[in-house]
């Protein structure tokens, strides 16, 4: 589930009956104001995922042949190209018309070979597409060695003045913040943090001025978390929720800045 854009007034619910999945519109009280977008149900991995337009008059959608744009009603109003043979989830608006999108490529011929040889279908890459019909550019290049299996490349992108800063996931709890290469790889950035927070991932929730907010966790269960600030050079700044004791903390953060501008 999540709100719509950019007022937030109604939710958007994914459902499914096992043989077709959909997007409905709902108000708060529950009641179906559109049914947004329905195709056939065939795996989790390609479940529905939606991203609002900046004026919350239309919206992306990962299907099964790409991404479509929908109207606020359910109307279709296009569909973006994405590269040959990658699923491709929106992520953010990058400007008016480009969207920041995470794709994972399906065959050998559109995923890097993990060590193993096989293809590795859960590393993603970040493009930028658009959705005035023109093509898409890489923002990021799989990297020069093998990606091995619980590596899954990155997910989001924030551009500042100075640099465009990636987040990396991987298995069991992984996450790190890097930024971009001029050749598209990502390097990792360095973040102080002091002892009584000791996080091992780091996941980048906004970036405002000279200051990013940053959600850090333990375990490989992501459960005893705080939020923080740093620089933007990985500075420790402050503390926004603390661990407290062997609580749960923070487990779950959502940024704001899905929607351009």
């Amino acid at each position: 589930m999540s709100l719509t854009r950019p007022t937030g007034v109604n939710v958007v619910v994914y459902r499914s009956d096992g043989e077709t999945e959909w997007l409905e519109r709902r108000a708060p009280d529950g009641s179906v104001l559109a049914k947004l977008f329905e195709q056939l149900y065939i795996d989790a991995q390609g479940s529905l995922r939606s991203m609002y337009g900046h004026d919350g008059t239309s919206l992306l959608v990962t299907q099964h042949e790409g991404v479509a744009h929908v109207s606020n009603e359910g109307a279709l109003l296009g569909r973006v190209d994405v590269p040959i043979d990658m699923r491709c989830d929106p992520v953010r608006w990058w400007d008016a018309d480009t969207f920041l999108a995470a794709c994972y490529g399906q065959e050998l011929t559109s995923a890097p070979t993990n060590e193993v040889g096989e293809p590795h279908t859960y590393y993603g890459q970040l493009w930028l597409l658009e959705t005035d019909g023109s093509a898409g550019a890489a923002l990021t290049e799989s990297p020069p060695e093998t990606p091995i299996v619980v590596d899954f490349g990155y997910n989001d992108a924030w551009p500042t003045e100075t640099d465009t800063f990636l987040q990396w996931t991987g298995d069991c709890g992984a996450s790190q913040v890097a930024t971009l290469q001029p050749d598209g790889t990502g390097l990792r950035m360095p973040i102080s943090v002091p002892a009584s927070i000791g996080a091992a991932g780091m996941e980048l929730v906004d970036i405002v001025g000279e200051q990013m907010t940053i959600y850090g966790w333990q375990d490989c269960a992501s459960s005893v978390g705080a939020l923080f600030t740093t620089g933007l050079t990985g500075n420790y700044l402050d503390v926004l929720v603390p661990i407290v004791g062997d609580a749960r903390s923070v487990i779950g953060v959502v940024g704001l800045t899905t929607v351009y501008p």
